[in-house]
């Protein structure tokens, strides 16, 4: 598929996911005008979805920014009092999301955490029924693990930006400093690919990534 296809596709299939919420718009547009980077309206649609559908009691998402994503998957959480543990590492990011997340009345359910996932993650306690992850995708395959041990039987393991714009497909020359993501995007893809895992990439933005943690047998 070519390049303007694919984009021309892309804001056909946005022009209809209703977002009916303006604090939503507000977001993309602040977003927007600082370059901050948050998910497509399609990937948040997409998590809206997937929260409706598993009813997760704890989520964990990782990359907070100024908290679009997790208002998508809070605005649901809220009608059954489920909660989610957000994680950013920019100071100034993370105090803008504890606003809106005063603003939207989702705070009671929305617990943000300040500082580094590689810090954090390995001290979490208890475990997630749904995993976002969404920063920075060099260190997805470092973080894998440790999201493993905390994703329930059953659980959904969602991250965005695999495809890096086609960097991870073979053969494709990249900039030399990329080369270490790259690699380890590419082997992470192949790591949810491996049993208890069923996974699929969807190609949604630059990529987003499902997997489900096979619940055990008996």
């Amino acid at each position: 598929m070519g390049h303007l296809l694919k984009e021309t596709l892309e804001i056909y299939l946005r022009s209809h996911i209703d977002v009916n919420n303006q604090a939503l718009e507000k977001l993309e547009k602040e977003a927007e005008e600082q370059h901050i980077a948050i998910i497509k309206r399609e990937v948040g649609q997409l998590l809206n979805v997937l929260v409706k559908i598993k009813r997760p009691e704890r989520v964990l998402e990782i990359g907070t920014a100024i908290g679009y994503s997790t208002l998508w998957m809070a605005m649901e959480l809220k009608q059954w009092g489920g909660g989610i543990t957000t994680i950013e590492r920019h100071p100034r990011r993370y105090e803008r999301a504890k606003e809106v997340f005063g603003q939207e009345q989702v705070s009671a359910f929305v617990k943000p955490l300040l500082g580094d996932a590689g810090d954090i993650v390995p001290k979490l306690e208890g475990n997630y029924d749904l995993i976002f992850v969404d920063a920075a995708k060099g260190q997805y395959l470092n973080w894998f693990p440790y999201l493993r041990k905390l994703l329930n039987p059953g659980g959904i393991l969602v991250a965005d930006n695999v495809l890096c714009r086609g960097l991870v497909l073979p053969d494709t020359q990249f900039p030399r400093r990329k080369k270490t993501m790259v690699k380890r995007l590419r082997q992470y893809l192949k790591e949810i690919q491996k049993p208890p895992f069923t996974s699929v990439v969807l190609p949604l933005g630059d990529g987003v990534a499902i997997s489900i943690l096979q619940e055990e047998s008996h």
